[in-house]
């Protein structure tokens, strides 16, 4: 006899229960929020002496499961494609803070997590800060929870504050990755050539920088909100903008283009400060515009839904050159939980062998005709849930063990005698 014992582990395939709307469905796995609030204390700025990050804050687990969920990376970078002597004199900064952090000096005094400070600088000058929310391990918002809420993001400001923000990582819901969505690499280089001419066209932020609308949050805090300059009748030698707000300064939204049961791993959003509006008038390199505004990141909610699949262990048990193949240490996650009498079926070789089984009991199954000993064959074992083809296990492949003969033991032959 002999036992030979495989151990099968989750295909992590996501089964979500949800109805196809836009946002606030009702959640039927882990429902989970955070702010800036929850992680470490850190800041990061950028001058026009140098750009400053990634940054990475440390991780948080926000279903309480041991295993970490979400972690930022914040970057601080600084656009100057008109700098010269004059205009380039250090002052212009971009910066932000969270975990309680404070923002860095010089800049906006304040509790805000986001800021930025101009004053007289270069033409289409402009910082800002891109924010990465990476869920991990497996983490992930369905499309129809995901809110992201920020404040003050396009608020009074004689520069263009703007914040925008997209999707850049995502699967649906059996796991492919969605393509065709922004890269923050590609928005980021975008945002370089922003200056007076779009300003004054009326384009926003997004529309210039964004490739696509495919995962762009659905509302964005980066409409136009200072008054640009005029070099016949503004103060400062023409140069004076007037301070402005935009709509949507308060932001809470989700995201557009994307399936309800989209899965969501990865957002970028990108706060901002240009001096765009303004213009030079008196020809000396730099514009009027000054100002110092700041906002913040209130924070993100979705809804996590636990990975429908099975682990399990399998031996075989081979006797007199035939074997039984036999599954025990049955557990499943998420809809497929046999403890819950939530029903199964095995799969060996494609064939379902047994059908509309439950709890999580040692199933020993003989083959029909009977798995032969041949130490040559292989199988292949999945458990899938009844009602979804799409939740089971990853294959479990073995061989079948080279069989044993009964032991026969060897008689001496009864030879007759003879008598005389």
């Amino acid at each position: 006899m002999k036992n030979l014992t495989f151990k099968a582990f989750l295909f992590l395939i996501t089964i979500l229960f949800v109805t196809p709307q836009i946002a606030n469905t009702q959640c039927t796995g882990d429902s989970w929020d955070f702010n800036e609030d929850d992680f470490a204390a850190g800041n990061i700025s950028a001058t026009e002496a140098g750009n400053m990050g990634p940054i990475m804050t440390d991780m948080i687990d926000l279903n309480m499961d041991g295993t970490m969920d979400v972690m930022n990376t914040y970057e601080a970078i600084v656009f100057n494609p008109n700098a010269n002597g004059t205009c380039d004199d250090g002052d212009f900064n971009i910066q932000a803070s969270w975990g309680g952090a404070s923002l860095p000096l010089p800049g906006p005094s304040s509790g805000s997590d986001f800021g930025g400070s101009t004053s007289d600088d270069c033409i289409c000058e402009q910082g800002i800060i891109v924010m990465t929310v990476d869920m991990i391990n497996g983490f992930n918002s369905d499309v129809a929870n995901f809110e992201f809420e920020a404040s003050s993001q396009n608020g009074s400001s004689e520069g263009y504050e703007y914040g925008f923000g997209f999707v850049t990582a995502a699967t649906d819901a059996t796991g492919n990755p969605i393509t065709g969505l922004n890269t923050a690499a590609a928005v980021t280089a975008a945002i370089s050539s922003y200056c007076n001419a779009e300003y004054l066209a009326g384009t926003t932020m997004s529309q210039h920088a964004l490739s696509t609308a495919l995962g762009a949050f659905t509302t964005q805090a980066d409409d136009l909100n200072a008054t640009t300059n005029n070099c016949a009748t503004s103060s400062q030698s023409g140069e004076d903008t007037v301070s402005g707000s935009g709509p949507n300064s308060g932001l809470s939204t989700g995201v557009s283009g994307l399936n309800s049961t989209d899965l969501i791993t990865q957002v970028t959003y990108i706060y901002g400060l240009s001096t765009a509006p303004g213009t030079d008038c008196d020809l000396d390199g730099d514009n009027g515009v000054g100002t110092n505004p700041s906002g913040s990141f209130a924070g993100i909610s979705g809804c996590f839904a636990a990975p429908c699949g099975y682990s399990y262990d399998v031996a075989t048990d081979e006797v007199c050159g035939e074997f039984t193949i036999d599954i025990t240490n049955i557990v499943g996650t998420g809809a497929a939980d046999p403890i819950t009498m939530e029903a199964y079926d095995i799969i060996i070789n494609g064939n379902s062998v047994l059908t509309g089984v439950t709890g999580n009991q040692q199933l020993s199954i003989a083959g029909s005709p009977a798995f032969v000993a041949d130490g040559v064959s292989t199988y292949s074992i999945v458990l899938q849930l009844t009602s979804d083809a799409t939740c089971q296990s990853a294959p479990l492949n073995i061989t079948a063990p080279a069989g044993t003969r009964p032991n026969v033991p060897t008689f001496i032959p009864n030879n007759p005698t003879t008598s005389n």
